[in-house]
């Protein structure tokens, strides 16, 4: 389990933009940030920093994605730009919004590096 963990981390830090998002189509550039990614990655990422060969990347990796996160709250708090929920097998939502679950996984990021 601990291999996949540090795979996948890998290979998340390696589509991430320079400002700290990821893409809802990861292989192209063209797409839309999706801040529903950036939250539930940077969560991941902060509990795979656990692993030592890991440590130091995924902290910078989520403190790029913590960025990003900032820059698109709202003032209100709310974290605009999450994409809405996927309708079914390979039909995604074209809506990018406020959604409370990327509300929450940013919490849970925030509150787990304190």
């Amino acid at each position: 389990m601990t291999q996949w963990v540090e795979q996948f981390a890998r290979m998340a830090m390696r589509f991430q933009r320079d400002n700290g998002s990821w893409g809802w189509l990861i292989l192209q550039d063209s797409s839309r940030s999706d801040s529903s990614t950036a939250a539930t990655l940077a969560w991941f990422l902060t509990n795979a920093a656990i692993l030592p060969s890991l440590e130091t990347a995924c902290k910078q990796s989520t403190e790029k994605a913590l960025h990003y996160l900032m820059k698109v709250t709202r003032r209100d708090g709310a974290i605009d730009f999450s994409q809405g929920d996927t309708k079914a097998i390979g039909i995604h939502s074209q809506e990018f919004d406020i959604l409370p679950f990327t509300q929450g996984f940013a919490l849970r990021t925030v509150s787990t590096l304190r």
